[in-house]
């Protein structure tokens, strides 16, 4: 019976220590398979209070949240936390690094109040492929211009800095086609391209017997009828090369007009 009995405690220490050696692959095997912050947030391990967010694992690796970079147009205010980039229209890419206390702390006395002033990396767009960095104060330097950027400081806080960027670089010359074959070009402040001409470039047809073409609807005429009116029915009335709206003078149109002279 104690033969029994010791031998039931070593198949039990031993089914033990197999479960713990499972337990500790297993758990080896789910560490080493997280490769990016959704597995790692996934799998239940600490989310840090950053930004972007950050997991980390078990084995020291820590994984950041990606986060595609917000777009905003010039002109336009834009609030940044920190760490947080934002992409112009004509590639620009700003993120805010930091934002430095200088603020007088309660019961100290200073020399002047101190302010909070946030600091900048620029890249891409006028600036070109080198990292700059600017750094704007609410008291201090509210505007700055650099490289035909002006950036402007609109508010501040601990966490978060809106500022309004304005691009000062004239637009590239490229042209867009539009439907009705004529080419607009880019117009500031954020350099998009210029609407196509709308129905104000439509050609109409008019007159008491439909032999108007132009660029105002229901025009009207005395109505008195000539033999070669007739010739439009058939005929297309829309923009000439010069631009102004007439009948396209095709060889059938031409030879029913000569016909009815």
């Amino acid at each position: 019976m104690k033969f029994k009995i010791i031998l039931f405690i070593i198949v039990l220490v031993l089914f033990v220590i197999f479960g713990v050696f499972l337990f500790l692959t297993f758990n080896n095997y789910k560490i080493a398979s997280i490769n990016n912050f959704e597995d790692c947030k996934t799998a239940g391990y600490p989310i840090l209070e950053t930004y972007p967010e950050q997991c980390k694992t078990p084995d020291n690796r820590t994984f950041v949240r990606i986060i595609a970079p917000k777009e905003s147009l010039f002109n336009s205010s834009v609030t940044f936390q920190i760490n947080e980039s934002i992409k112009f229209p004509d590639g620009l890419s700003v993120t805010l690094l930091e934002i430095n206390d200088s603020r007088c702390k309660q019961g100290v006395v200073c020399i002047w109040a101190g302010e909070l002033a946030p600091v900048f990396a620029l890249i891409y767009g006028n600036v070109g492929e080198i990292q700059q960095e600017i750094r704007l104060g609410y008291s201090t330097l509210k505007q700055l211009t650099q490289n035909n950027y002006i950036f402007s400081l609109d508010n501040v806080t601990e966490t978060t800095a809106t500022i309004t960027v304005t691009n000062q670089v004239a637009c590239r010359m490229d042209a867009k086609i539009c439907p009705d074959g004529s080419a607009v070009g880019r117009v500031g402040p954020n350099c998009e391209f210029a609407p196509c001409p709308s129905d104000s470039s439509a050609c109409y047809i008019g007159g008491c017997s439909s032999q108007i073409c132009s660029d105002q609807k229901d025009i009207v005429s005395t109505c008195e009828y000539r033999e070669e009116y007739a010739c439009y029915k058939n005929a297309k009335c829309e923009r000439q090369p010069n631009g102004q709206c007439g009948w396209t003078e095709t060889a059938e149109l031409k030879a029913c007009l000569n016909d009815k002279k």
